[in-house]
């Protein structure tokens, strides 16, 4: 199937010469087996059937906070801003989290050479108060 009207991307990649044949893109919702229903929407999309509607050998789709964490090891210094100040761990587990529709959570792995990022489905737990300030801050309304 042709595309009716090409993504912007796809043409300034013609115009240097190169030739599409996959694309990444991020989800806001879990994605088991390729496929993912955005959370807050009605909408599903599928790997296999993007990949036939724009063209292309393969889709791969990732949760957003993922694609997120894959950029962490990139920043700077001055793309930092402390929070809690503390000792950093070398090759120690990052956690990323980002506060939208809900809560969205990642976290990376050192794996020998490189960190790599996992999706976590954190951000759809309840809140559980634990004690009385807890709990009045959890009824407030």
């Amino acid at each position: 199937m042709a595309w009716k009207r090409p993504p912007r991307a796809v043409k300034l990649c013609a115009c240097a010469g190169f030739r599409v044949n996959c694309r990444t893109s991020e989800a806001v919702s879990p994605l088991p087996d390729g496929r993912s229903k955005i959370t807050n929407l009605p909408w599903v999309i599928d790997e296999s059937t993007v990949a036939k509607e724009l063209q292309l050998e393969s889709v791969h789709l990732m949760n957003d906070l993922e694609a997120i964490a894959f950029a962490i090891p990139s920043l700077r210094t001055g793309d930092v801003h402390t929070i809690n100040a503390g000792a950093p761990v070398p090759t120690g587990t990052i956690g990323v989290i980002a506060p939208g529709t809900g809560l969205g959570e990642a976290f990376l792995i050192w794996e020998g050479s490189r960190y790599i990022a996992h999706a976590s489905e954190g951000g759809h737990a309840s809140y559980a108060p634990t004690d009385e300030t807890q709990l009045r801050k959890w009824t407030f309304d």
